[in-house]
């Protein structure tokens, strides 16, 4: 009579064990996000230029050009998302727009992509968590005044990762964008 035992005998076993595991586990994240694996969407940067050091509104590039934001007077420096999003240096477009890395939070179950790294405008971004660096010349006084009561670091939860952009942010950033397109809007007519 064969004994059963909880851990297989052979190697055969162990590789079958091994493949079931896998595939109920792909089975699970199938059924929660309709995608049968981890999806990740990793972007990069063209041609980064690595950041030395951020002061007052400019970052200061290896080569020691000083780049300044639009629409933000005051960055910032000491914000561990900021200071996250230039790492790997920075993208800067001909139009004077900065660009920078950031890692997503996975806020829904239903997102298929498990690790996301996405382009992140550095003027949106600044403007989002401080947003009293926002020129108030670019930026209607009133939502600024509405961004700063939503940015509050203590509503931010103290087990996230700082260095991890979350919905709030996102939401901030977006909420920056339509206001600058709102004002240059106005300012053309």
């Amino acid at each position: 009579m064969r004994k059963l035992s909880l851990f297989p005998s052979s190697l055969w076993g162990w590789i079958r064990g091994a493949v079931s595991v896998c595939l109920a586990l792909m089975l699970m994240h199938f059924a929660i996000t309709g995608s049968p694996i981890p999806l990740w969407h990793l972007e990069k940067l063209s041609a980064p230029e690595p950041v030395q050091a951020i002061q007052g509104n400019v970052l200061v590039l290896a080569d020691g050009r000083e780049v300044r934001l639009p629409w933000i007077k005051e960055l910032p420096k000491d914000h561990p998302l900021f200071q996250a999003a230039v790492q790997e240096g920075v993208e800067i477009r001909s139009d004077g727009r900065v660009f920078g890395l950031l890692w997503m939070e996975r806020y829904c179950g239903n997102d298929p992509y498990l690790w996301k790294r996405l382009k992140i405008d550095l003027s949106e971004l600044a403007g989002a968590i401080h947003p009293e660096g926002l020129d108030t010349m670019q930026v209607n006084p009133e939502a600024i005044v509405s961004l700063a009561k939503n940015t509050d670091p203590q509503t931010r939860g103290s087990n996230r990762n700082p260095t991890v952009c979350s919905l709030r942010e996102l939401s901030g950033m977006q909420r920056i964008r339509r206001q600058v397109e709102h004002v240059s809007k106005v300012q053309g007519e």
